[in-house]
């Protein structure tokens, strides 16, 4: 649970900042909302094998909360004059801001993935993945320099690599 809140809290306070322009205290209120939803309804959560299914159940969470916050914000607020019921909206939401085009929070919750791993992880354990899925050295050098086998090596990458598909599906959906 805490790495539910630790990974996805910055990445939907980012969505309410850069993508609804949302003042920090209203972007606080509305992630709050949403990880509430999320925790509360992850004993129930469907577990599916495709890809980003995690990911887009949470964006859900946050479109509901933003939903809620809007409705409420309008019962708190007197209502448009001389135009239509979506000139509260309007307001609500500032032009949004291209300089952010998804990327850099895909980027922030991949590297916030890969260090919850890479703690839950032994220092020889992670430094084998490094040597032998980042850096491209081989099994058997990387085993001999650990004092390893090959094939603990590549069980090493394989285990990792599962991991960060579970926790990301694929970081690059659902975004733009």
């Amino acid at each position: 649970m805490d790495s539910v809140i630790r990974i996805y809290g910055p990445y939907l306070r980012s969505i309410c900042r850069s993508r609804l322009s949302l003042s920090v205290e209203d972007a606080e209120d509305v992630t709050q909302d949403a990880l509430f939803r999320i925790l509360r309804n992850l004993p129930e959560l469907e577990v599916r094998s495709q890809p980003g299914s995690f990911r887009a159940w949470v964006t859900q969470a946050l479109q509901w909360s933003v939903r809620d916050w809007a409705s409420r914000y309008r019962q708190g607020q007197p209502g448009p004059v001389g135009g239509t019921d979506h000139l509260r909206l309007i307001d609500l939401v500032a032009a949004p801001d291209f300089s952010d085009d998804g990327q850099s929070r895909t980027l922030r919750l991949v590297r916030d993935v890969i260090a919850m791993i890479k703690t839950d992880c032994a220092p020889q354990t992670w430094r084998a993945f490094e040597l032998f899925a980042i850096e491209g050295r081989s099994a058997a050098e990387v085993g001999e320099l650990l004092g390893q086998s090959a094939g603990w090596v590549r069980g090493v990458k394989a285990r990792i690599v599962r991991r960060l598909r579970e926790e990301l599906g694929n970081p690059f959906e659902n975004e733009g």
